[in-house]
Protein backbone atom coordinates (compact mmCIF):
# COMPACT_ATOMS: atom_id res chain seq x y z
CA UNK A 1 0.00 0.00 0.00
CA UNK A 2 1.03 3.35 -0.86
CA UNK A 3 2.15 6.30 1.69
CA UNK A 4 2.65 10.06 0.01
CA UNK A 5 4.68 12.82 1.55
CA UNK A 6 5.26 16.46 0.47
CA UNK A 7 8.59 18.64 1.23
CA UNK A 8 9.19 21.85 -0.79
CA UNK A 9 11.73 24.10 0.24
CA UNK A 10 14.84 23.25 2.29
CA UNK A 11 15.94 20.04 3.59
CA UNK A 12 13.63 17.92 5.72
CA UNK A 13 13.63 18.80 9.06
CA UNK A 14 13.64 16.26 12.13
CA UNK A 15 9.50 15.65 12.78
CA UNK A 16 9.11 15.35 8.74
CA UNK A 17 12.29 12.93 8.30
CA UNK A 18 10.21 10.66 11.54
CA UNK A 19 7.16 10.81 9.64
CA UNK A 20 8.43 9.68 6.42
CA UNK A 21 10.36 6.91 8.47
CA UNK A 22 7.47 5.68 10.50
CA UNK A 23 5.63 4.98 6.87
CA UNK A 24 8.76 2.98 5.77
CA UNK A 25 9.19 1.25 8.96
CA UNK A 26 5.58 0.17 9.50
CA UNK A 27 5.53 -1.56 5.81
CA UNK A 28 4.63 1.22 3.75
CA UNK A 29 5.75 1.58 0.04
CA UNK A 30 6.81 5.33 0.56
CA UNK A 31 7.13 8.22 -1.67
CA UNK A 32 8.40 11.55 -0.90
CA UNK A 33 7.58 14.57 -3.98
CA UNK A 34 9.85 17.24 -3.10
CA UNK A 35 11.88 20.32 -5.15
CA UNK A 36 15.21 18.77 -3.93
CA UNK A 37 16.90 15.33 -3.26
CA UNK A 38 16.59 14.49 0.38
CA UNK A 39 19.44 12.38 2.35
CA UNK A 40 17.01 9.54 2.96
CA UNK A 41 16.60 5.51 3.30
CA UNK A 42 17.24 4.37 -0.61
CA UNK A 43 13.46 2.36 -0.36
CA UNK A 44 11.98 5.64 0.03
CA UNK A 45 11.26 7.10 -3.93
CA UNK A 46 12.19 10.42 -4.11
CA UNK A 47 9.72 12.39 -7.57
CA UNK A 48 9.77 16.11 -8.41
CA UNK A 49 6.33 17.71 -7.01
CA UNK A 50 6.02 19.15 -10.37
CA UNK A 51 5.32 15.38 -12.12
CA UNK A 52 2.12 15.58 -9.96
CA UNK A 53 1.15 19.19 -10.09
CA UNK A 54 2.71 21.46 -12.63
CA UNK A 55 0.20 24.26 -13.90
CA UNK A 56 -0.02 25.75 -10.03
CA UNK A 57 3.21 27.20 -8.34
CA UNK A 58 3.37 27.58 -4.77
CA UNK A 59 2.98 32.10 -5.45
CA UNK A 60 -0.20 31.30 -7.10
CA UNK A 61 -1.89 30.08 -4.26
CA UNK A 62 -2.36 33.11 -1.50
CA UNK A 63 -3.85 33.41 2.26
CA UNK A 64 -3.74 36.86 3.14
CA UNK A 65 -2.17 37.77 0.45
CA UNK A 66 0.83 35.94 0.93
CA UNK A 67 2.23 32.43 -1.05
CA UNK A 68 0.19 30.02 1.77
CA UNK A 69 1.98 26.25 1.60
CA UNK A 70 -0.69 24.51 3.84
CA UNK A 71 -3.14 25.67 0.52
CA UNK A 72 -1.09 24.14 -1.74
CA UNK A 73 -0.38 21.05 -0.08
CA UNK A 74 -4.00 21.08 0.20
CA UNK A 75 -4.45 21.22 -3.57
CA UNK A 76 -1.66 18.85 -4.46
CA UNK A 77 -3.19 16.03 -2.52
CA UNK A 78 -6.16 16.34 -3.99
CA UNK A 79 -5.00 16.04 -7.83
CA UNK A 80 -2.38 12.97 -6.49
CA UNK A 81 -5.04 10.84 -5.07
CA UNK A 82 -7.27 12.15 -8.33
CA UNK A 83 -4.46 9.72 -10.49
CA UNK A 84 -3.08 7.33 -7.44
CA UNK A 85 -4.73 5.73 -4.82
CA UNK A 86 -2.94 5.19 -1.55
CA UNK A 87 -2.63 6.99 2.03
CA UNK A 88 -1.50 10.85 1.92
CA UNK A 89 0.23 12.01 4.93
CA UNK A 90 1.10 15.06 6.33
CA UNK A 91 5.18 15.49 7.14
CA UNK A 92 3.84 16.12 10.96
CA UNK A 93 2.31 12.58 10.96
CA UNK A 94 3.97 10.00 12.79
CA UNK A 95 2.54 6.38 11.77
CA UNK A 96 2.14 3.98 14.98
CA UNK A 97 0.30 1.05 13.27
CA UNK A 98 1.24 -1.41 10.76
CA UNK A 99 -0.18 -1.22 6.82
CA UNK A 100 -1.59 -3.95 7.68
CA UNK A 101 -3.86 -2.84 10.05
CA UNK A 102 -4.22 0.48 7.39
CA UNK A 103 -5.23 -2.03 4.72
CA UNK A 104 -7.95 -3.50 6.77
CA UNK A 105 -9.16 -0.47 7.45
CA UNK A 106 -10.26 0.22 4.38
CA UNK A 107 -10.98 -3.09 2.89
CA UNK A 108 -14.18 -2.05 1.79
CA UNK A 109 -13.74 1.50 1.50
CA UNK A 110 -13.31 4.09 -1.28
CA UNK A 111 -12.06 7.27 1.01
CA UNK A 112 -10.94 7.14 4.59
CA UNK A 113 -11.01 10.55 6.64
CA UNK A 114 -10.91 11.03 10.42
CA UNK A 115 -12.71 13.49 13.02
CA UNK A 116 -10.20 16.61 14.47
CA UNK A 117 -12.61 17.51 16.57
CA UNK A 118 -16.60 16.72 17.46
CA UNK A 119 -17.96 18.30 14.34
CA UNK A 120 -14.69 19.35 12.02
CA UNK A 121 -12.73 16.50 9.68
CA UNK A 122 -9.16 17.22 8.89
CA UNK A 123 -6.84 16.26 5.48
CA UNK A 124 -3.97 15.64 7.28
CA UNK A 125 -4.31 11.87 7.33
CA UNK A 126 -6.82 10.72 3.78
CA UNK A 127 -7.23 7.93 2.10
CA UNK A 128 -8.88 7.74 -1.84
CA UNK A 129 -8.81 5.09 -4.02
CA UNK A 130 -11.93 6.89 -5.99
CA UNK A 131 -10.63 9.22 -8.68
CA UNK A 132 -14.35 10.96 -8.97
CA UNK A 133 -14.38 11.30 -5.42
CA UNK A 134 -10.91 13.45 -5.20
CA UNK A 135 -11.74 14.90 -8.43
CA UNK A 136 -14.33 16.62 -6.52
CA UNK A 137 -12.36 17.98 -3.80
CA UNK A 138 -9.73 19.30 -6.94
CA UNK A 139 -12.23 21.17 -8.63
CA UNK A 140 -13.69 22.46 -5.71
CA UNK A 141 -10.28 24.07 -4.13
CA UNK A 142 -9.09 24.95 -7.47
CA UNK A 143 -12.41 27.13 -7.82
CA UNK A 144 -12.12 28.68 -3.96
CA UNK A 145 -7.53 28.97 -4.99
CA UNK A 146 -8.86 31.21 -7.49
CA UNK A 147 -9.23 34.32 -5.21
CA UNK A 148 -7.58 35.35 -1.85
CA UNK A 149 -8.61 32.66 0.38
CA UNK A 150 -9.54 32.30 4.64
CA UNK A 151 -6.52 29.66 6.39
CA UNK A 152 -8.69 26.33 6.07
CA UNK A 153 -10.97 27.14 3.43
CA UNK A 154 -9.69 24.37 1.11
CA UNK A 155 -8.32 21.68 3.80
CA UNK A 156 -10.21 21.05 7.17
CA UNK A 157 -13.41 23.41 5.70
CA UNK A 158 -13.53 21.87 2.20
CA UNK A 159 -13.12 18.30 3.61
CA UNK A 160 -15.74 18.77 6.41
CA UNK A 161 -17.84 20.53 3.72
CA UNK A 162 -17.72 17.03 1.79
CA UNK A 163 -17.88 14.38 3.85
CA UNK A 164 -19.15 15.61 7.48
CA UNK A 165 -23.31 14.75 5.71
CA UNK A 166 -21.96 12.21 3.53
CA UNK A 167 -23.03 8.45 4.81
CA UNK A 168 -22.59 6.47 1.93
CA UNK A 169 -21.68 3.15 2.95
CA UNK A 170 -18.00 3.57 0.40
CA UNK A 171 -16.82 6.43 3.00
CA UNK A 172 -15.07 5.93 6.43
CA UNK A 173 -15.19 9.17 9.21
CA UNK A 174 -13.12 7.32 11.78
CA UNK A 175 -13.32 9.03 15.57
CA UNK A 176 -10.52 11.64 16.74
CA UNK A 177 -8.41 9.17 18.59
CA UNK A 178 -7.60 7.39 15.55
CA UNK A 179 -5.59 9.88 13.32
CA UNK A 180 -5.39 12.71 15.72
CA UNK A 181 -5.54 11.59 19.36
CA UNK A 182 -3.85 15.07 20.46
CA UNK A 183 -5.16 18.17 19.96
CA UNK A 184 -3.63 21.41 19.03
CA UNK A 185 -3.78 22.51 22.48
CA UNK A 186 -1.58 19.65 23.01
CA UNK A 187 1.12 19.69 20.57
CA UNK A 188 4.37 19.94 23.52
CA UNK A 189 3.31 16.60 24.93
CA UNK A 190 5.29 14.65 22.54
CA UNK A 191 8.25 16.82 23.77
CA UNK A 192 7.66 16.31 27.85
CA UNK A 193 9.26 13.45 29.63
CA UNK A 194 6.61 13.30 32.28
CA UNK A 195 4.26 12.42 29.70
CA UNK A 196 5.33 9.76 28.03
CA UNK A 197 3.36 7.16 30.26
CA UNK A 198 0.45 9.23 29.53
CA UNK A 199 0.78 9.70 26.16
CA UNK A 200 1.98 5.93 25.53
CA UNK A 201 -1.36 4.94 26.76
CA UNK A 202 -3.48 7.44 24.86
CA UNK A 203 -2.25 6.48 21.71
CA UNK A 204 -2.69 2.87 22.40
CA UNK A 205 -5.46 2.51 19.72
CA UNK A 206 -4.30 5.57 16.91
CA UNK A 207 -3.20 4.78 13.40
CA UNK A 208 -1.52 8.53 13.71
CA UNK A 209 -0.16 10.85 16.04
CA UNK A 210 -0.17 14.46 13.91
CA UNK A 211 1.80 16.90 15.71
CA UNK A 212 1.01 20.21 14.78
CA UNK A 213 3.77 21.48 12.67
CA UNK A 214 2.55 24.80 12.86
CA UNK A 215 2.62 25.30 16.44
CA UNK A 216 5.61 23.28 16.69
CA UNK A 217 7.19 25.99 14.39
CA UNK A 218 5.18 28.95 16.67
CA UNK A 219 6.40 27.99 19.87
CA UNK A 220 10.12 26.57 18.81
CA UNK A 221 9.64 23.15 19.33
CA UNK A 222 10.09 22.46 15.62
CA UNK A 223 14.24 23.44 16.03
CA UNK A 224 14.68 21.25 18.90
CA UNK A 225 15.41 17.66 19.63
CA UNK A 226 13.34 15.55 22.01
CA UNK A 227 14.69 15.47 25.49
CA UNK A 228 15.82 12.35 26.22
CA UNK A 229 12.70 10.63 27.80
CA UNK A 230 10.00 11.59 25.67
CA UNK A 231 7.57 10.18 23.28
CA UNK A 232 9.17 11.23 20.66
CA UNK A 233 12.63 10.65 21.69
CA UNK A 234 11.60 7.28 22.11
CA UNK A 235 10.20 6.81 18.81
CA UNK A 236 13.40 8.48 16.69
CA UNK A 237 15.34 5.60 18.76
CA UNK A 238 13.09 3.10 17.26
CA UNK A 239 13.38 4.53 13.50
CA UNK A 240 16.64 5.11 14.24
CA UNK A 241 16.35 8.89 13.32
CA UNK A 242 19.04 10.75 14.37
CA UNK A 243 18.95 13.94 16.69
CA UNK A 244 20.82 15.46 19.66
CA UNK A 245 19.34 15.51 23.19
CA UNK A 246 17.73 18.24 24.75
CA UNK A 247 17.36 18.72 28.54
CA UNK A 248 13.48 19.16 29.52
CA UNK A 249 14.01 22.14 30.81
CA UNK A 250 14.94 23.70 27.43
CA UNK A 251 11.11 22.92 26.30
CA UNK A 252 9.82 24.04 29.57
CA UNK A 253 11.95 27.55 28.67
CA UNK A 254 10.79 27.73 25.24
CA UNK A 255 7.08 27.03 25.97
CA UNK A 256 7.03 29.75 28.67
CA UNK A 257 8.48 32.43 26.60
CA UNK A 258 6.13 31.49 23.79
CA UNK A 259 2.57 32.01 25.48
CA UNK A 260 4.16 35.03 26.75
CA UNK A 261 4.88 36.15 23.25
CA UNK A 262 1.17 34.89 22.01
CA UNK A 263 -0.20 36.75 25.63
CA UNK A 264 1.37 40.18 24.63
CA UNK A 265 0.44 39.78 20.85
CA UNK A 266 -3.18 39.06 22.55
CA UNK A 267 -3.32 42.05 24.45
CA UNK A 268 -1.93 44.03 21.69
CA UNK A 269 -4.91 43.18 19.66
CA UNK A 270 -7.28 43.63 22.59
CA UNK A 271 -5.62 47.04 23.01
CA UNK A 272 -6.39 48.36 19.56
CA UNK A 273 -10.12 46.89 19.38
CA UNK A 274 -10.73 49.05 22.78
CA UNK A 275 -9.22 52.30 21.02
CA UNK A 276 -11.48 51.45 18.21
CA UNK A 277 -14.13 51.41 19.95
CA UNK A 278 -13.45 54.97 21.85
Amino acid sequence: MNAYFLWLGSPLPFVARLSVMSALHHGFDVTLFTDRPQKLDERIKQVAYTDILSEISLADVRQSGKPCYAGFSDLFRYKLLKENTGWWFDCDTVILKNVDQFSMLVIDKDVAVGFESENGLNGAVLYCNSSNDAQRLYRDAIKLAENDFPWGAIGPDLITKHYLQNDQSNILKVEKNIFYPLSYREFDKAYRKEQLGHLTEQVEDSFCLTLWSSFLRQSGLAYMAPPTGSFLHQLSSELCVSFENTDDSCVDQQMRLWKASRDMQNKRVLFKRLLSIG
